[in-house]
C-alpha cells in the first residue's frame, strides 16, 4: 500500500511539473535582455519606471531584461540632460514614436544611425 501511494504522489508530481514547465518556458523565451551604457540605462530604467513599465534592472551591469509585450507598450522615451555619449541599444525599443535627446554629449562618434530603426514622428 505504501508503495503505491509513493507512486501515485510522483506520477502526481510529474504531470503537475510538466503541465507548468512550457509555461515557464514561453515565458522565458520571450523575455530580451538589454545592456546599455551607464548613463543611457539610468535615464531609460527612469523613463520605464514612470511609465510602470514592468522589467527588471541589473545596476551593475546595466542591463534590463524585459518582455517583448514590455517593450512595445513604450512609445515616449524622454533622456535629456542625461549625459548620455552612446545609444547603442536604443534600436530594441522600435515602437518608440518620441525620442528627446537634447542636451547630451552626443559626438560624431556616437552611432546616430541607430535612430533609422525607430519609427519616429
Amino acid at each position: 500500500m505504501n508503495r503505491r501511494r509513493v507512486f501515485a504522489i510522483v506520477l502526481l508530481t510529474i504531470f503537475i511539473l510538466s503541465s507548468i514547465l512550457p509555461i515557464v518556458q514561453v515565458a522565458a523565451a520571450t523575455t530580451e535582455s538589454i545592456t546599455l551604457e551607464s548613463s543611457l540605462y539610468s535615464a531609460i530604467k527612469q523613463n520605464l519606471t514612470e511609465q510602470n513599465i514592468q522589467a527588471t534592472y541589473n545596476d551593475m551591469q546595466h542591463t534590463i531584461s524585459i518582455s517583448s509585450d514590455e517593450i512595445g507598450k513604450i512609445t515616449r522615451l524622454t533622456l535629456s540632460n542625461s549625459n548620455i555619449t552612446n545609444i547603442s541599444g536604443l534600436e530594441k525599443f522600435s515602437n518608440v514614436t518620441y525620442l528627446d535627446l537634447s542636451s547630451n554629449e552626443l559626438t560624431d562618434e556616437s552611432d546616430l544611425s541607430i535612430l533609422n530603426s525607430l519609427n519616429l514622428n
